[in-house]
């Protein structure tokens, strides 16, 4: 009847009214909030707990929030209606679509490196793989140590041995390489970027179809987590291409035996070994699973060999890259860098008297890289709700997917699941400032369970409540999440930039500037280390340890260059004072 329309209709109207209620709400909450405290606090106790601000952050915006998303999706999904495309049409127009995702992707981390960050560093781990990358350029893997190397000695860059050299495993400063020696580091990752969301959506058209296939690589697309990290040089971008090409490869050798995609399987795992060593042992297991059951099961046999000689080969890399760092192939970098004495990985002491890594902390460590993956894969405050559709099957599996749907979710899961435990053995939680980095490979699998739950609703009647839901946390990301930790971010970006300003309105190249610390007190980033310079030390401005008294003997040791100490002063902020060089009689 009309009156029950009418009422029904009603309702409609008061959702709608809730949830553009409840996004105020939560917005003026959320801004009082964050208005009182930083959202981080670097510290030692940081790297142990969620900061207060944060914990409430998350609190406010996984509460009133998601009740805000369910009420504007369930206000919204009769008004919104979608005419489904044309499947042969969709088939035909989808790589040049997914090309067109691929590019706004490419132009969204462009945008983000160049406007939010300002073209700057925000890790001190940045630092060291811009310095690996043109040893590598050079055909190194480590430099021997100038003179006075203690003055060189960096955030995870020493010299050791007669060796100079950084921490990280070859993979990424490999891959950032051609942007690098061309002066233009940043380059390189935008490009990943959209390699990236290409993969993911050629993977997911085996897996689910075209038309979910967009829908996949659209949502990888919005993740702030997946645009900020990759807008950085960090190595989470490349190990992502790495496990993107593995698996899309074990799926086209169980669709159809070859050697060709055998060669690119095994190069996509070397790619993510080589990139980050844990993260191939642990994910890595997930393709290779997928080639033996080709193997076994199946009985493809043609790949096997091509793969198995493409993985090799990145291994045997891998150990004559260790051997010119450490002078061993069994000693990497890090544990060059690293004091034995020191537990990064494993269980025990960590500072004597201040942290013990234990088991129970690894556990929690593990739940709060999940609470963090949980807000930070897509922006929304409830994004884990859709993964819990996937386990509700769709009417029928995909005809002609090669992996059985039930197996698909299973190993979906199961990735993410080891993915964060992966990470109990280690005592750090790692910096967030771009989200939790540690966790960014595990956007592949979430993504292939969200893709799946959405097609599950919409295969059982739901379309028009799925269209409301994406909406609704759509916008609730972008007026409730994006906003604060952009602000965020250029609020650290302006702390990192602050020092490097004061020293190039100081000094005149060629220079030397002796670094106290480039890190104020309050702390407001991560990068405690200072650039570092090139492996022939040619750079205009020369940044090395301060050492005090003996700063002299290597001033001596660059007579072009004019000295200066840059240091922090609490009254000012940070100063840059011409170093007295005495001439010798």
């Amino acid at each position: 009847s009309r009156r029950d329309s009418g009422m029904v209709d009603s309702k409609r109207v008061l959702g709608i009214g809730v949830g553009f209620g409840l996004l105020g709400l939560t917005w003026r909450l959320l801004g009082t909030t964050l208005a009182a405290q930083d959202f981080f606090r670097y510290s030692f106790e940081w790297f142990l707990k969620l900061t207060p601000t944060e914990a409430r952050y998350y609190v406010i915006y996984g509460g009133l929030g998601s009740l805000g998303a369910l009420a504007l999706a369930w206000g919204l999904s009769p008004r919104l209606k979608l005419q489904g495309p044309d499947p042969e049409a969709l088939e035909r127009a989808f790589p040049r679509i997914l090309g067109f995702v691929a590019l706004i992707g490419v132009a969204a981390t462009v945008l983000i490196a160049n406007v939010v960050f300002q073209n700057q560093v925000l890790t001190d781990d940045e630092y060291v793989y811009q310095f690996q990358s043109q040893l590598l350029s050079s055909g190194r893997a480590a430099a021997a140590a100038p003179p006075l190397a203690e003055f060189l000695t960096n955030a995870f860059v020493i010299a050791k041995e007669g060796r100079w050299f950084g921490q990280y495993p070859p993979g990424h400063p490999l891959v950032i390489l051609p942007g690098v020696a061309l002066g233009i580091p940043r380059l390189v990752p935008p490009i990943i970027c959209g390699i990236n969301l290409f993969l993911t959506g050629a993977l997911l058209r085996h897996l689910v179809g075209p038309r979910w296939a967009l829908v996949g690589s659209g949502l990888l697309l919005t993740s702030p987590l997946f645009l900020l990290t990759g807008a950085t040089l960090l190595s989470h971008s490349t190990a992502y291409l790495g496990l993107a090409i593995s698996v899309l490869g074990a799926i086209r050798v169980i669709k159809k035996d070859s050697r060709l995609w055998g060669v690119l399987t095994g190069a996509g795992l070397g790619l993510l070994f080589l990139a980050r060593p844990w993260t191939g042992v642990t994910l890595g297991l997930f393709p290779v699973g997928m080639l033996l059951w080709a193997r076994v099961r199946r009985e493809r046999s043609l790949f096997f060999w091509p793969a198995l000689g493409a993985a090799f080969l990145a291994g045997a890399f891998f150990l004559v890259y260790n051997w010119g760092v450490s002078g061993s192939p069994l000693v990497t970098g890090y544990q060059a860098v690293r004091n034995t004495s020191v537990i990064e990985f494993g269980f025990g002491t960590v500072v004597s008297g201040v942290h013990t890594h234990t088991l129970a902390q690894g556990f929690k460590n593990a739940v709060l890289l999940g609470a963090r993956f949980h807000f930070w894969s897509w922006g929304w405050p409830f994004a884990v709700l859709l993964c819990v559709f996937a386990f509700i099957r769709s009417h029928t599996a995909r005809p002609g997917s090669p992996v059985p749907e039930r197996a698909l979710v299973l190993g979906s899961l199961g990735m993410v699941t080891v993915g964060l435990l992966s990470y109990i053995p280690y005592w750090s939680l790692g910096v967030n400032d771009t989200g939790p980095v540690k966790t960014f490979e595990l956007l592949l699998p979430f993504c292939v369970l969200t893709t799946l739950g959405a097609r599950g609703l919409w295969n059982r009647g739901r379309g028009q409540w799925l269209l409301g839901w994406f909406f609704a946390n759509g916008l609730f990301a972008l007026l409730l999440f994006w906003p604060f930790e952009i602000q965020h971010l250029r609020t650290v970006t302006a702390a990192v930039k602050r020092p490097l300003a004061v020293v190039r309105s100081a000094v005149t190249p060629p220079a030397l500037v002796f670094v106290e610390n480039v890190q104020s007190p309050d702390a407001t980033s991560w990068v405690y280390g200072r650039p570092n310079p090139k492996p022939d030390l040619s750079d205009p401005i020369l940044y090395v340890r301060d050492l005090g008294a003996r700063n002299m003997e290597y001033t001596k040791l660059h007579p072009g260059r004019t000295p200066y100490r840059l240091f922090f002063d609490p009254a000012v902020g940070f100063r840059v004072v011409p170093v007295e060089v005495r001439k010798s009689r």
